[in-house]
């Protein structure tokens, strides 16, 4: 038995043995010293349960650490103290790395598709906060613009009173008497409830023996003539059908001023109103809500056009189904109430000239129907705030 084991242990010169075993392209280096239990693996330092000793002028090593420590396997056989060294061929390890390999690569594509999928997802996140953005400039930098108007119309009026003033002057040191009364304005076109379907050239008559030094023309609260003798024209395509308010102020050389005041209709063919909205159904990819990016769902969109001379303002978006369900994402808020919050606007006011699309629903129980089937029937009620007008007006989309 002593010389079976003899033959498996490794003879070491010089009371020291470097052994090594060579995998692919890595190598394993051993180094023991006789009557030490401390060993060296690739240099990291080791203790052995039985170190090197010699016996009868050959020195025996420990067979089980030497052949563990280069990736074999060492079983013992106590009732036939036989003992057994398996280790791996080169060629069985090299498939083990291929397959390791191939699971490495197919990990790594994984992880490169992954990374690509969440790349799109904050790319398109960033083109819509850009685009949002972009409209908030515009909008502030038609606040700014009002803004100015505003002032340059306070310097106009400041002027005016100031010349109002001087004339007034101009008259008492002349000797003229002040006239009190203020002046009188007719109009044989102009009545209360006049309705207006076509271009109207608007006609008054001052009947006053003084000077008219300023009149004044407006439709609700915007301004359309500030020109002596001339009065201005109501186009009716530019006003969203409704009724207004129609002033004339005239001011004459004493400071007298006359207001004629009187309701008037507008009244455009469908065809011809410049406020118009449609609702669309779309099939949208999954990742735009926040799903499964392979994957379609039924999405509702709002588009709102402004053609009228003024800006006006969304203040509600409600939807109801086939059935007549009103369509909250949460109770007392739809899909357009969250994108307000989202976006922090207190109110979402749209140009003169311009148009938006708004998102207002989607199919919230998975169904996997098509927008146009799922959407069928549903109808969209928008509440518009008009500032010329001053009143709100509602609307009413069809989901076809």
């Amino acid at each position: 038995m002593k010389r079976f084991i003899s033959f498996l242990m490794v003879f070491l010169l010089v009371f020291s043995v470097s052994w090594i075993a060579m995998a692919e392209e890595e190598s394993i280096t051993l180094e023991l010293w006789v009557d030490n239990q401390e060993a060296l693996v690739n240099g990291k330092q080791v203790k052995l349960d039985v170190p090197p000793t010699i016996v009868k002028g050959r020195t025996l090593v420990p067979l089980r650490f030497i052949s563990e420590a280069l990736g074999a396997k060492v079983d013992y056989e106590a009732k036939t103290r036989k003992i057994t060294v398996v280790m791996e061929n080169l060629a069985s390890i090299k498939n083990k790395l291929e397959v390791i390999k191939a699971e490495l690569a197919e990990a790594k594509e994984q992880y490169t598709a992954k990374v690509n999928e969440l790349e799109q997802k904050i790319q398109e996140q960033t083109n819509t906060i850009n685009q949002k953005t972009e409209e908030i400039t515009t909008l502030k930098e038609s606040v700014a613009q009002l803004e100015n108007e505003i002032t340059n119309l306070k310097a106009e009026m400041t002027q005016l009173n100031e010349e109002i003033t001087s004339l007034q002057k101009q008259l008492e040191e002349s000797g003229v008497k002040n006239d009190t009364v203020p002046p009188v304005i007719e109009s044989d076109i102009v009545k209360e409830g006049l309705v207006i379907t076509d271009p109207l050239t608007l006609q008054f008559t001052i009947k006053d023996d003084t000077k008219i030094v300023f009149t004044r023309v407006k439709l609700g609260t915007m301004t359309i003539s500030e020109d002596l003798g001339v009065f201005g024209i109501i186009k009716p395509e530019l006003y969203a059908s409704g009724e207004y308010d129609l002033t004339l102020e005239a001011i004459d050389a004493f400071a007298n001023k006359a207001t004629f005041k009187t309701k008037v209709v507008i009244k455009n063919s469908a065809k011809a109103e410049p406020i118009k909205i449609s609702a669309i159904a779309a099939d949208m990819s999954g990742a735009m809500m926040g799903g499964d990016p392979e994957k379609t769902i039924a999405a509702l969109m709002l588009n709102v056009s402004n053609k009228a001379m003024n800006n006006i303002e969304i203040m509600k978006i409600e939807c109801f189904d086939k059935q007549g369900n009103l369509f909250e994402l949460m109770p007392g808020a739809g899909l357009y109430d969250l994108l307000k919050m989202q976006l922090g606007l207190e109110h979402l006011w749209i140009q003169s000239n311009d148009k938006i699309t708004i998102p207002v629903a989607y199919d919230l129980t998975n169904s996997e129907k098509k927008a146009k089937e799922y959407f069928d029937g549903w109808k969209v009620f928008v509440t518009l705030y008009d500032s010329v007008m001053g009143k709100e007006i509602k609307l009413e989309a069809l989901v076809k």
